[in-house]
């Protein structure tokens, strides 16, 4: 019995579905991680941090929150955080990065700089830490 021209075909399609199902390696999506405080007080008015690897805009996480942003290497930025008059930065998150990658969350790294406390005078920052987190932990 002679094959047929479109039993080939088929079995081509079939092929082609199979490798382009998705579930092969993927390139770089762009999203936001977020920067999550970790910290012994929940009145704290005032936080500023360095964050290392490439980011493409900063923001506070939440509207009630300030964030002030300044370049100090090609791919380091020191962030600071402020919490208006009556409120507080609870432990949580507490900004927002906006990557080409969020699958490359391991290539950013925060550190405390310096914390204030509620009347604005400086505390120690031993007890307090960061992580930067991929909102989606598909990567």
């Amino acid at each position: 019995m002679k094959p047929r021209p479109w039993t080939a075909v088929m079995i081509l399609s079939v092929v082609v579905a199979v490798g382009c199902s998705g579930d092969g390696p993927q390139g770089p999506r762009a999203g936001e991680l977020s920067v999550w405080l970790q910290s012994p007080s929940n009145g704290d008015r005032a936080i500023m941090f360095d964050l290392t690897g490439p980011a493409q805009a900063i923001s506070a996480s939440s509207q009630a929150l300030s964030a002030m942003v300044d370049t100090i290497a090609a791919d380091s930025v020191r962030i600071a955080i402020f919490a208006p008059r009556g409120a507080s930065i609870a432990p949580g998150e507490v900004a927002r990065i906006r990557v080409e990658n969020v699958c490359a969350v391991t290539r950013y790294h925060a550190g405390i700089v310096e914390v204030a406390g509620s009347d604005y005078s400086l505390k120690p920052p031993s007890g307090y830490g960061l992580s930067v987190r991929a909102a989606d932990p598909g990567c």
